[in-house]
Order: structure tokens, then C-alpha cells, then sequence
């Protein structure tokens, strides 16, 4: 996702077009620097650990550790299955 006055969620494919759609659909991160890479919606209705955690952490790892992707894991949890 480009970061900028556009975002698109990859789950569901929500696109919004200038900072304040941005703001209210997906939220940033990072000091409002970054858009979050999902929406608002699908983040809240992901259920938390349903991802396995061999998924989990390959996700979180290739997303530079990022506490986006951590799925409600720990570091701790996430760092046994390295």
C-alpha cells in the first residue's frame, strides 16, 4: 500500500482517497506518518489468534516485527517459533 492521500485494505479492498478518509477508515500509525495496512473494520474483526503461530510469526517477521502483525501474540510467543 502506498503511503500518501491513498490506502487500500489487502483483506477487503477498501480504498481511501485523502488523509481524512484515510484517517477515518484506516487510522495511522507511526505520529499519522503511516497508514495502517488494514481497515478499521477488519482489524476489529479478525479474530486474535486464529492465525496459527507458524503463520503468524513468517507474517510478523516479513513485515519487519512490526506490532501490527503480531496477531495478539507476544514478542515472546512469536520469537519460539523462529
Amino acid at each position: 500500500m502506498p503511503y500518501g492521500e491513498y490506502a487500500e485494505c489487502p483483506h477487503c479492498g477498501l480504498i481511501a482517497h485523502d488523509r481524512e478518509e484515510i484517517e477515518v477508515l484506516f487510522g495511522y500509525r507511526y505520529g499519522g506518518a503511516v497508514p495502517q495496512s488494514w481497515c478499521r473494520k477488519c482489524r476489529s474483526s479478525r479474530s486474535d489468534k486464529a492465525l496459527n503461530p507458524f503463520d503468524a510469526v513468517d507474517t510478523w517477521m516479513s513485515n519487519g516485527m512490526d506490532e501490527d502483525y503480531m496477531f495478539s501474540y507476544s514478542e515472546d510467543e512469536l520469537r519460539k517459533y523462529i
